[in-house]
């Protein structure tokens, strides 16, 4: 007698293994997620560079007054390329997950949904 597992393999789709395939804007949301790993990594690479700059002039300083300057526009320099980067890639999450074309807009609303609509509004 043949053993039945209780959990079989989905198909495989080609490039979209991971279950994006099926999905209104799968290839965009696939190229949305490489251009996501590529900005992360070089945002890091970028804040990585621009932090060893600042320890170096860091060692350099003569005295607090001016160690905390530096630090000062450190911070401002980070917060802004942190908000920048984060707003960048937001911006491409939500334009690849959003399909061309709402299907909200395209269906009429199920009949329960019309029979609430009037009670709501009472």
């Amino acid at each position: 007698m043949e053993r039945s597992t209780p959990h079989q393999a989905a198909p495989r789709t080609g490039n979209l293994d991971f279950g994006l395939a099926g999905l209104p804007n799968g290839e965009a949301m696939t190229r949305a997620a490489t251009n996501l790993m590529k900005e992360s990594m070089d945002f890091v690479s970028d804040r990585l560079r621009a932090d060893s700059r600042m320890l170096e002039q860091a060692c350099n300083c003569g005295n607090i007054a001016d160690l905390a300057a530096l630090q000062q526009q450190w911070m401002a320099e980070a917060f802004r390329a942190y908000s920048e980067v984060t707003s960048r890639m937001l911006t491409q999450a939500f334009a690849a997950a959003t399909p061309a074309e709402a299907p909200e807009a395209t269906t009429r609303p199920s009949r329960a949904v019309r029979a609430a609509e009037p009670a709501a509004a009472a």
